[in-house]
């Protein structure tokens, strides 16, 4: 056997595992949400204190109404940034939600001001109304602040303008 022969198999099974991989990764990133909502289009990754999260960015008011209402679930390091074009007061409700969530609210310099720890859907019609203006909603699976340990006053980084 000659040595070109030998590495044609061996590069088209690299090629193969390449392409492998990244379908594994695209399906990955593409399908974060088991559920209706994904704007995957704009999504991004952000930081909490060195804690990486990719979101998907909801900056229209129909996303803003929808958000993760009817989704099916919501995969670790993931979640939903609400992007709102001033600060103020911005409610949250539980409609149509199957899962609880944590909430945080993120004032434009990137600060957590507030926190609704594991929000249940069952809470719904009451909604959660923070206790200081805010210009971004974060919502994550629930417990994601406890198991990470963030808190108000901690820092959101790589957030959108």
């Amino acid at each position: 056997m000659q040595e070109s022969e030998f590495h044609k198999p061996v590069i088209v099974s690299l090629i193969i595992l390449v392409s492998v991989f990244v379908g594994i990764w695209y399906t990955g990133v593409k399908d974060g949400f088991s559920g209706e909502a994904t704007f995957i289009s704009k999504g991004r990754l952000i930081s909490i204190e060195g804690i990486k999260l990719y979101v998907d960015i909801a900056d229209e008011k129909s996303e803003w109404v929808k958000g993760l209402s009817g989704t099916k679930q919501l995969q670790p390091q993931r979640g939903m940034l609400f992007v709102f074009p001033t600060e103020d007061y911005y409610k949250i409700w539980m409609k149509n939600m199957n899962y609880p969530i944590d909430v945080f609210w993120i004032n434009k310099e990137g600060k957590i001001v507030d926190i609704w720890h594991h929000a249940m859907p069952d809470s719904y019609p009451s909604a959660y109304v923070p206790s200081r203006r805010a210009k971004y909603v974060l919502e994550t699976i629930a417990d994601f602040a406890d198991e990470h340990g963030i808190e108000i006053g901690d820092t959101v980084y790589k957030l959108p303008k």
